[in-house]
C-alpha cells in the first residue's frame, strides 16, 4: 500500500498534471507531505504521516484553485523539492536532505513562475516519473535513470501534445 500511492499518483502527474494544475499542486504537496512529514513530525505512524500528506495536499489544492500565481511557485517548490528530496536520499545525502530539498523547491518554483505552462508540463511528468520510479523501488543507477527519462520524456510528450495552447483547468 506504501508504494502504490505514489506510483498512482506518479501516473496521474505525469499524463495529466498541466491539463489539471490543481490536482497537480494538490498531489505534489501530498508526495511532499509523505517524504517530509516523518522527518519534520517525528511520526511513526504511516496513518498519522498519510494524514499530514492528505492535509498539506488538499490545503495546497484549494490554493490552486483560489491563488494561481502563488500555486504556480508553491506548484514547482513542491514538486522540484521533492525530486530535490529524493535525490538526496539516492545518493545518501543524510542530514542536508533538508537542504537539497529547499534548493530544489527554489529551483522549481523560479522554474514554474519563469514559464508556466511549460514548467507545469516538465515538472509534473519529473515528479510522476520519479514518483513511479521510487514507488517501484528501482534504485539502481542505469536501470532506473533510464527507466526515469523514459518517464519523462513520454509525460512530456503527452501533455505537450494536448496543451496547444489551451490554459490549464485551475
Amino acid at each position: 500500500m506504501n508504494h502504490i500511492l505514489p506510483i498512482l499518483a506518479g501516473i496521474i502527474l505525469l499524463l495529466f498534471g498541466r491539463t489539471l494544475f490543481w490536482l497537480f499542486v494538490g498531489l505534489a504537496g501530498f508526495l511532499f507531505g509523505l517524504e517530509i512529514a516523518p522527518q519534520l513530525f517525528h511520526l511513526e505512524s504511516s496513518a498519522m504521516t498519510f494524514l499530514v500528506a492528505l492535509l498539506v495536499g488538499i490545503v495546497s489544492a484549494i490554493l490552486a484553485i483560489f491563488l494561481q500565481r502563488l500555486a504556480f511557485a508553491l506548484g514547482g517548490f513542491f514538486a522540484g523539492g521533492y525530486v530535490g528530496s529524493i535525490l538526496a536520499e539516492h545518493l545518501q545525502a543524510g542530514d542536508s536532505s533538508t537542504v537539497w530539498y529547499v534548493v530544489g523547491g527554489v529551483i522549481g518554483a523560479l522554474f514554474a513562475a519563469l514559464l508556466m505552462d511549460w514548467a507545469i508540463i516538465i515538472l509534473s511528468s519529473m515528479v510522476g516519473a520519479v514518483a513511479i520510479v521510487d514507488g517501484f523501488g528501482i534504485h539502481g543507477a542505469a536501470g532506473g535513470l533510464i527507466l526515469l527519462l523514459v518517464l519523462l520524456l513520454t509525460g512530456c510528450i503527452f501533455q505537450g501534445r494536448s496543451y496547444e495552447g489551451r490554459p490549464a483547468d485551475v
